[in-house]
């Protein structure tokens, strides 16, 4: 018997916490072929820019390098109140740059003691905060999609600070995604303890590129 599903589950991006776009966007019609967009500045003077397959800008170009094509993921769950017995999940994630190459998205599809899992997160860069923000939708919850933090390069790790409700009660959390390589990364998602100073490990999710 499959463990209830208490948690929200998976911590990537936009794809999570402020996407600078849910507060207001503004989608205008395009005459081009769909690939490419132009805007026009106050001089009327045209500007091209980036393809739905080239990123916008330095920072997405870093994460599109990271994590950008399709991957085997093996999700390992900490033995704890939430899943006494541990668990765990295995499923296929797709990272995909969008949206004129703004923002990249991942879709994830998985299964296993710890439930079903179907997870979208959408990871943008904001060049005003100088952060990553992400927004998350997943198909649990009273409330399936939220924005998920924000997010920045840690030396070579790319670590997502949020916070979710768990009992009514506000934690902090940390995604870490680490040992990043071309063939393989490691996402460490983590939960403050009671006491409020220390960490808990709760996820552990391996990445292998298909």
């Amino acid at each position: 018997m499959r463990p209830s599903n208490t948690l929200p589950i998976t911590w990537r991006f936009a794809l999570l916490s402020g996407l600078g776009l849910l507060g207001a966007v503004l989608f205008l019609p395009s005459e081009t072929n769909g690939k490419q967009a132009a805007t026009t500045d106050s001089s009327r003077s045209v500007h091209t820019v980036a393809s739905a397959d080239s990123a916008s800008s330095p920072e997405m170009q870093r994460i599109e390098r990271a994590f950008a094509g399709t991957w085997s993921t093996s999700e390992s769950f900490a033995h704890n109140k939430f899943y006494p017995n541990g668990a765990e999940r295995k499923g296929t994630a797709k990272f995909s740059l969008a949206t004129g190459g703004t923002s990249l998205i991942e879709e994830v599809h998985s299964d296993g003691s710890a439930g079903r899992l179907d997870f979208m997160v959408v990871i943008w860069w904001d060049s005003e905060t100088k952060v990553y923000n992400l927004f998350a939708c997943g198909n649990s919850g009273s409330n399936p999609c939220k924005i998920r933090g924000t997010a920045h390069w840690d030396g070579d790790s790319f670590v997502n600070d949020y916070e979710l409700s768990i009992g009514g009660a506000k934690k902090k959390w940390k995604d870490t995604f680490l040992e990043i390589a071309p063939a393989s990364f490691t996402l460490v998602a983590a939960m403050e303890s009671g006491d409020g100073n220390t960490i808990q490990q709760m996820i552990t999710t391996q990445y292998m590129k298909k």
